[in-house]
């Protein structure tokens, strides 16, 4: 939904907001490019 809308989604493995922005515009995090989990993955269903 976020992709179809033109959101892009970036992933990094900890650090701080600060960290992340740096990261960002260094241009060294990458974008998420399709789901990341099973489909109503959260939703109380095991």
């Amino acid at each position: 939904a976020l992709e179809a809308a033109g959101i892009k989604v970036y992933t990094m493995a900890g650090g701080t907001v600060r960290d992340a922005l740096q990261a960002y515009r260094a241009g060294k995090i990458s974008t998420v490019t399709g789901a990341t989990v099973d489909s109503h993955h959260g939703m109380g269903r095991r």
